[in-house]
């Protein structure tokens, strides 16, 4: 044990006496760009690092091609020296443990990644630039923490991308007059940041520039500026945003989810409007839209729940708005957005609109009624999702598909009329509206997707005839679901489809027990699903013809086959595709007759094991 220990204290002194010599020693050498790297210079001396000469440093192609890389784990005092005119890409890169900085002003450029991913420790409060200098490369003080203030030269006409995201600098940023350019994501991150003015020479300001820059609320852009690229501002704080007359366009996501924006006026010379521009927007009451735009790209407006008007300038030869504030293409065939704080209950859409734009009165909150035109084919994705107050619709005859989520989240929604046109019902279309108890399904609909009514309220279902899949979660915690029936197209039944249907007891299957387990083997989980449900199989009945007799009645002359005796034989009729009735009879396994005064227009023939499992069959009607 004391030999170990003897062994450790000589470890230690050793190591103490290595440090000793390494500070005191002194190292050089040539870090020049020039003339075979001997114009410029090096030394370190006791912890400072000295850089003197004339001429350009030399740019390394990372960190560790530095030679004062070894000094890394050293407290550095970096010493500049007139006379140098640039500081070297990755100059300085990941040099941890830096305590002050001397740049002088015969310096004009600052490369690439020269001062990036330094640490804070410890922290170097203060820092400047010297006026000389007119470029900052890119990444050149990425992610530099032992910056803390700094303060641009006023000759600088050039800032690199990234080459000053993710530093906690400056409340107040002051650019100079001089600026021409700034690159992408220059700013981003900054959290520190909380005003900035933009000087007209910048022209464009590029995409993220100042992306996340949670605490900036006041941005002043200047006269000149043409263009803010792609979440210039995104996830920015902004309260006071100022507009120049100049601008021309607004990128992608320029001001996406900012908050404090309120009155919002597009300047009349911007001729486009970005996908999600201002989208999450969460502060913006009105918006003005000058004659010159001529695009607004996809969920421009999206989420932004406090609008209750637009207003279109009456030249403006693509757009119009009307007296309730809503946006529309400039004919009025199509409706674009509908003010979600508009305080308006019921709403008629003008006769002219043939299409509804995706999320057009999604969050709509005070809307309770809504009146659709004739000529409408599609509701679209989104289009009436999360109206927490929407009681009920009526969609037009001329509707054939509703769009993935279009009513979902319509908590209040009591009845939807489904058109005979209807051929497609979207994935989780009428999902989590729990207070929808029924729905009648045109035999038009070919396809419903999967979550199409999940954690709905409905007490019973009637699957169209046209189904051929029930898809995945379509009818997914309906937790007052007590019966379903289910034609014998049906020929797949996707996972977990009625699962955690707590309450359904009953499922009536039109087709042979052999279908039934053909349909549900595709997926292992609807084995337990159906363990406690009770289902109902019917066997197929053709009926050769149709006689109307002298008194008016209508008589079926029916042929049964594979159709057990004692079995309950139903006619379901139907006029105008609506249910009318239905008429039964006992098989006696001889050609049977079912006769009817019932006015119809066709009928649906089907037999059951008992009458009591027949009772269901007018929920065919659903047509």
């Amino acid at each position: 044990m004391k030999k170990i220990f003897k062994i450790c204290i000589i470890t230690f002194i050793i190591s103490l006496l290595f440090s000793f010599s390494a500070s005191a020693a002194v190292f050089n050498g040539t870090c020049g760009a020039e003339n075979g790297g001997k114009n410029l210079t090096w030394t370190f001396t006791d912890g400072t690092l000295t850089i003197s000469g004339n001429g350009k440093m030399k740019d390394y192609q990372s960190c560790e091609e530095t030679p004062w890389y070894k000094f890394n784990d050293y407290s550095l005092d970096i010493n500049i020296e007139s006379g140098v005119t640039s500081i070297g890409n990755h100059a300085f890169e990941s040099c941890f443990y830096i305590s002050s900085i001397a740049i002088p002003d015969t310096v004009e450029s600052i490369g690439d990644f020269a001062f990036s991913d330094i640490s804070d420790y410890p922290s170097y409060k203060e820092f400047s630039l010297p006026d000389s200098v007119k470029s900052i490369g890119d990444y050149a003080f990425y992610k530099n923490g032992f910056i803390k203030t700094m303060t641009l030269p006023k000759k600088l006409e050039t800032i690199g991308a990234h080459a000053f995201e993710g530093m906690n600098l400056w409340e107040n940023c002051v650019l100079p007059e001089s600026l021409k350019s700034m690159g992408e994501y220059a700013f981003a991150d900054c959290f520190g940041i909380k005003s900035i003015d933009i000087p007209g020479a910048v022209q464009q300001i590029p995409d993220r520039a100042f992306y996340h820059c949670v605490n900036l609320t006041a941005v002043n852009v200047s006269e000149g500026i043409v263009s803010i690229g792609a979440y210039a501002f995104s996830e920015d704080n902004l309260r006071d945003l100022t507009l120049p007359s100049t601008l021309k366009s607004i990128g992608d996501g320029a001001f996406r989810m900012g908050v404090g924006i309120t009155e919002l006026v597009i300047p009349e010379n911007v001729t486009e409007i970005g996908a999600n521009a201002f989208e999450k927007n969460g502060g913006i009451k009105s918006v003005s839209l000058p004659q010159s735009l001529i695009s607004i790209g996809d969920g421009a407006f999206d989420d932004c729940n406090c609008v209750k008007s637009f207003t279109v300038d009456g030249s403006n030869k693509v757009y119009s708005s009307d007296r309730d504030g809503v946006l529309f293409n400039k004919d009025k065939t199509e409706l674009l957005i509908y003010p979600k704080a508009s305080e308006k209950t019921n709403y008629n859409i003008p006769e002219s609109v043939t299409s509804i734009a995706k999320k057009a009165f999604e969050y709509s909150k005070n809307l309770s009624e809504i009146t659709i035109p004739y000529g409408v084919e599609t509701i679209d994705d989104y289009v009436f999702s999360a109206c927490e107050n929407l009681v009920s619709a009526d969609l037009p005859q001329s509707v054939t598909s509703i769009g993935k989520s279009a009513f979902a989240g319509c908590v209040k929604l009591k009845s939807v009329n489904l058109p005979k046109s209807l051929t497609k019902i979207g994935q989780s279309a009428f999902s989590f509206c729990i207070s929808l108890k029924s729905i009648n399904f045109p035999q038009s609909v070919t396809s419903i997707d999967s979550l199409a009514f999940k954690n709905a309220g409905l007490t019973s279902v009637s699957v169209p005839q046209g189904i051929t899949v029930i898809q995945s979660y379509t009818f997914r915690a309906n937790k007052d679901l007590s019966y379903a029936i289910i034609p014998s197209s049906v020929t797949k039944i996707g996972n977990s489809a009625f699962g955690e249907c707590d309450n359904l007891k009953d499922i009536y299957f039109a087709g042979t027990q052999e279908q039934w387990n053909s349909a549900i083997s595709a997926y292992d989980e609807n084995v337990g699903t159906y363990q406690n449900i009770a289902v109902h199989f019917c066997a197929p009945v053709l009926y050769a013809y149709a006689n109307t007799s002298d008194s008016g009645q209508t008589e079926y002359v029916i042929n049964a086959e594979n159709v057990p005796e004692s079995c309950v034989i139903i006619a379901a009729l139907y006029d105008g595709g609506k249910f009318a009735g239905f008429v039964q009879a006992l098989y006696n396994g001889q050609t049977l007759t079912i006769k009817t005064d019932i006015p119809h227009d066709s009928v649906k023939i089907m037999a059951w094991a008992s009458l009591e499992s027949a009772k269901p069959v007018s929920l065919f009607a659903n047509a």
